[in-house]
């Protein structure tokens, strides 16, 4: 045996207090120090870690009366040296290359404050585009801003024409500070009469995990038009964040090609890239490590090099539970009583504790979704949140329940990989097939996958 859990619990009582002794418990105490980002930096016993410096001592984030931005507004005790380097980036055009979990959305949040917080004028605005088809991703920005008492609002792109003069029109009349626009289409990008009056009017422009853009069901709508480059150069004041892996190697050929084409014709010294994960545990940074690696090695080697994309690193080894694969390797069709099983057996063991907010992040047809969905909904929907893996980008959480359905996925890797990396702590990952037509060979690439993920991974098969 090579993994042992032994748990020593003292009390003078004849039983467990289950809240105090219980998965959730653990679950949430290991997030609490990933979510400070508590990294190894100095102990009796180590020496400082080269790599990691307290937010305390980056002076540029230090605002009115003592604030740092970081450690009082976002939360975070330290820092790698990667992350310090992008925050003081002094320049009109950033963009923040990381894998996920590496820090990325927290410089870009560190900057959104700065940007306000600084500004004795109050006369200073942002805009923040995120591509999500729904609301729960722009939770975790709204939080922060919150928290620094910068006043915002949430609009989205809709199916009305012409859209980016919509949307124009929403972010001038807004009286707040920051407005996040929530992206579905790439529509609203195809005409620069947005950014061109953004820029005239001075107000930064933010754009947070690009390869969102990059998403087929998101870029379905008039690809070809689009000059991302021409629209990206043309900005002034604009900090972009990035996964170019996802965005190059996880897409068609097409998209490939063009992603290609506009990173190296970005401007000299545009690019910081990040590549210690940070948010998830270690063992969770060991699968994504893996499933990264296994897909970037598969390209040629000059062009990794050119794109500088960079594989995944420790940021710091706080363990967590073993990820659980289940895999169903029967073709399920209409009947989901397997999964609605392994998944209510899950949300009984999470619902009970403490776990504020368990993730199901699911990539299955809407009818599919709604069947299982109906079958769970015994358990406290104030703790579940349900989200489809094209608006899981910017979404995070403690726990995570991974509902796989290669029937529907694009490319079963890289969903897999976005998938899981939405787990902070907690992951078990249901993979099936709901399609008696569908290629067989898809689930024998996936199991190739599984058996090169080895020990990292706890895998249950059902014939």
């Amino acid at each position: 045996m090579k993994q042992v859990l032994v748990a020593i619990y003292c009390t003078d009582k004849n039983r467990c207090d289950e809240l105090k002794c219980s998965l959730g418990k653990a679950i949430m105490d290991i997030d609490d120090e990933l979510k400070k980002g508590n990294i190894t930096f100095l102990s009796k016993n180590r020496l400082p870690n080269p790599n990691v410096m307290k937010a305390t001592d980056i002076k540029s984030a230090n605002i009115d009366d003592g604030i740092n931005i970081f450690k009082d507004m976002l939360g975070i005790e330290y820092l790698t040296v990667e992350q310090h380097d992008a925050f003081n980036r002094d320049q009109n055009l950033l963009v923040i290359n990381g894998p996920a979990g590496s820090g990325k959305t927290i410089i870009l949040l560190a900057q959104i404050i700065k940007v306000i917080k600084s500004d004795v004028d109050n006369i200073n605005r942002a805009v923040l585009y995120i591509f999500s088809d729904d609301n729960i991703s722009c939770k975790r920005y709204q939080d922060a801003l919150d928290k620094a008492e910068i006043s915002n609002e949430v609009i989205a792109d809709n199916t009305d024409s012409p859209r980016f003069i919509l949307i124009l029109q929403k972010i001038l009349e807004s009286n707040s500070r920051v407005v996040i626009v929530r992206i579905s289409s790439l529509l609203c990008f195809t005409d620069n009469t947005v950014f061109s009056q953004l820029m005239e009017r001075n107000i930064h422009v933010f754009i947070d995990d690009l390869q969102g853009m990059m998403s087929p069901s998101v870029n379905r709508h008039r690809f070809p038009e689009l000059d991302l480059l021409q629209i990206v150069r043309a900005l002034t004041n604009c900090v972009i964040t990035c996964d170019f892996t996802q965005s190059y190697y996880f897409k068609l050929p097409s998209y490939r090609k063009r992603f290609y084409s506009f990173l190296t014709n970005l401007p000299p010294g545009t690019i910081v890239t990040l590549s210690l994960n940070l948010r998830n545990t270690s063992d969770i940074t060991d699968i994504l490590s893996k499933m990264r690696e296994h897909k970037i090695l598969q390209v040629h080697k000059k062009e990794r090099e050119i794109l500088t994309i960079p594989m995944i690193k420790h940021g710091h080894f706080i363990h967590g539970p073993p990820i659980v694969v289940h895999v169903i390797e029967k073709t399920l069709e209409k009947d989901f009583s397997v999964v609605i099983g392994i998944l209510n057996v899950e949300l009984d063991k999470l619902c009970k504790t403490d776990v504020n907010k368990i993730g199901i992040v699911y990539g299955t047809s809407k009818q599919n979704k709604e069947v299982i969905e109906e079958r769970c909904s015994v358990f406290d929907n104030n703790k579940i949140e349900w989200c489809d893996i094209e608006s899981c980008y910017s979404v995070e959480y403690p726990a995570v329940i991974v509902l796989h359905d290669i029937t529907n996925l694009f490319k079963d890797l890289p969903s897999l990989y976005l998938q899981i990396s939405r787990a902070r702590v907690y992951c078990v990952v249901i993979i099936y097939n709901s399609n008696l037509n569908h290629d067989k060979s898809q689930f024998e690439r996936l199991n190739d996958m599984l058996v090169e993920l080895g020990d990292s991974v706890r895998v249950i098969r059902y014939a």
